[in-house]
């Protein structure tokens, strides 16, 4: 397979394709992974029913198992639900992310997602586990249904080193925090329009949500 960039600058590169196929083709040294949950058997939280945009293979877990597979136990991020099985693999640390505000859902309404990590962080001792940060809902309209914001991918990725990949980067909140940090990044989205948005995000002199 011959790799094209769908965009390539300031150390930045996004390729649009299946990530199962395009990963083992690349070099980098920490994966920063917000999969598909597996969470959409009852429609992506009711997104369907409103004619909203869902996650393509949110079925289940298998995009997320495969790409962990791939990655071995090198440096790692990996997002997660908490209404799932904790991710394959060994894991050195299990953050919050606390979303400042409740989903969907019943009796009980979840307001935070798990953060799993694995390597050597350098973050001051005594980092809060607990990361809050609200979604921006606008954002998550205009970009991407399940957008992360900026500044708690910032938090993450400040506390290790390394070329960083996200192989479902979605509209590329990963990729804009690794260019505001001055760090090489590497996207793979398998559509297309969202690979456009990541682009235009990276055209943008103001940070997004910030």
């Amino acid at each position: 397979m011959t790799l094209k960039p769908y965009y390539s600058e300031a150390g930045i590169t996004i390729y649009h394709g299946d990530c199962r196929e395009i990963l083992p083709l690349l070099t980098a040294d920490l994966l920063a992974f917000d999969p598909p949950y597996g969470t959409n058997e009852h429609g992506g939280y009711g997104r369907r029913q409103l004619g909203l945009e869902v996650i393509d293979n949110d079925d289940d877990t298998t995009v997320r198992d495969a790409v962990l597979a791939l990655w071995g136990e090198r440096p790692g991020i990996c997002f997660a639900s908490p209404r799932r099985a904790v991710p394959p693999g060994r894991w050195d640390y299990r953050l919050v992310w606390d979303k400042r505000s409740p989903g969907l859902g019943a009796p009980w309404r979840w307001q935070h997602e798990e953060v799993w990590l694995r390597g050597k962080w350098s973050n001051h001792p005594g980092t809060p586990s607990v990361l809050s940060f609200s979604p921006d809902r606008e954002m998550r309209k205009r970009w991407h249904p399940h957008e992360k914001p900026v500044p708690l991918m910032v938090a993450l990725l400040q506390g290790a080193s390394g070329i960083i990949v996200d192989p479902t980067m979605g509209s590329g909140s990963t990729l804009r925090a690794a260019r505001d940090l001055g760090r090489q990044a590497i996207g793979i989205e398998t559509n297309e329009r969202h690979c456009a948005s990541a682009v235009l995000r990276l055209q943008q002199e103001v940070l997004f949500g910030s």
